[in-house]
């Protein structure tokens, strides 16, 4: 939806996106760290209404993590080769692309959406897309539209997804913040440690 003011800071440190939506205005900083294979995408909810808000913070990317010619050549193929693990502990879904050829190495990505606030609900994810976007469906994804809890299950698809959700009540002239923060590596011990330490 077109927001009602809209504005965005491109720096050699973050890139920052600023909405209004109504009473809602949402900030969002992208950083990527210079040192570690890691991007963070703070993002926080200020309500300026007089109202209680309660917002659904919805995340959804297309794990591909191999190279561009692997993924254009035949793209249902590659999915198969994605693997699912949901660390409990630290709420996190780990994905592991295992290695097709002896000249390659399995590879790891670790996404997860955090808060220090405990105002945020569980973490809730869906890893398959026809569940989450819905069959035939080119608009908003069905599960954003119409508030369907995701079903926090990891199994095999051919249409491999992260979306994750954590849900927020914010009272008036407060604020929420949380971080979105993925990791990349050649371990799964890597992405995880990157993953607590960020």
């Amino acid at each position: 939806i077109r927001p009602e003011k809209y504005n965005f800071i491109f720096a050699p440190e973050m890139n920052k996106f600023i909405r209004n939506d109504e009473n809602i205005e949402t900030t969002t900083k992208i950083i990527v760290d210079t040192d570690e294979p890691v991007e963070i995408r703070n993002i926080i909810l200020k309500n300026s209404g007089n109202s209680e808000e309660t917002l659904e913070v919805t995340s959804m990317l297309e794990p591909v993590i191999s190279n561009k010619f692997q993924d254009y050549s035949h793209k249902a193929f590659n999915n198969l080769f994605l693997r699912y693990e949901y660390i409990d502990e630290i709420s996190t879904i780990l994905v592991e692309r295992k290695a097709r050829t002896e000249n390659e190495k399995d590879i790891f990505m670790a996404v997860n959406l955090y808060s220090e606030s405990n105002n945020f609900s569980k973490l809730e994810f869906e890893i398959d897309k026809e569940k989450f976007v819905g069959r035939n469906n080119l608009e908003y994804p069905r599960a954003v539209k119409n508030s369907t809890p995701l079903s926090t299950t990891i199994g095999y698809t051919t249409e491999p997804i992260i979306a994750i959700r954590r849900t927020v009540t914010i009272k008036p002239s407060d604020s929420a913040m949380l971080n979105l923060i993925i990791s990349v590596g050649k371990s799964k011990e890597e992405v995880l440690k990157n993953i607590v330490k960020f």
